[in-house]
């Protein structure tokens, strides 16, 4: 890796090796069972590394993304979808304070803003996330699209070309 990707790796991180641990079996665990218990014990696991390093803000802002992917597709009322978003907004707002420089924190927070169909703090979330190093594939996809319903295909679409080049 070259010193951009080096710094990128170390924005958000642990120097925890049982908190970095359980983030990668977190994200394996997701990959392999997308049910409302998988999704759970993914966030239970996020939360884990978290109680391990309070500092791992990449911790904090995947945590923020399953626990917003849990209330908006298994929530069993409004209140509870409620409660399930405020949960993610603070998880992705405290890594963006540990880790501002991190893009998956704003990522994040764009995601849930686009889920709650705030579109111009989404797109300002997601232009944030993108200019910041170590920027994921997910994440320029999601913002491809969003500009895309924001009626700019053109740089929708130049963003998931970046995505799949990725």
């Amino acid at each position: 890796l070259g010193q951009a990707g080096r710094a990128a790796l170390k924005i958000g991180g642990t120097s925890n090796p049982q908190a970095q641990d359980l983030l990668l079996q977190a994200t394996a665990a997701r990959d392999r069972d997308d049910s409302e218990k998988g999704t759970l014990a993914t966030i239970a696991m996020l939360q884990r590394a978290i109680d391990l390093d309070p500092n791992y803000a990449e911790a904090h802002a995947r945590k923020s993304q399953y626990v917003e992917l849990w209330a908006s597709q298994f929530a069993n009322s409004a209140k509870e979808k409620d409660l399930g978003v405020a949960q993610a907004t603070e998880a992705a707002e405290r890594a963006i304070a540990i880790a501002p420089r991190m893009s998956l924190g704003y990522g994040a927070l764009a995601g849930i803003y686009q889920d709650q169909l705030q579109m111009k703090r989404s797109l300002l979330e997601f232009q944030r996330a993108d200019m910041l190093p170590g920027v994921e594939i997910i994440t320029l996809s999601v913002y491809g699209m969003v500009l895309s319903q924001a009626r700019r295909q053109h740089e929708g679409l130049s963003t998931i070309d970046r995505a799949i080049a990725l």
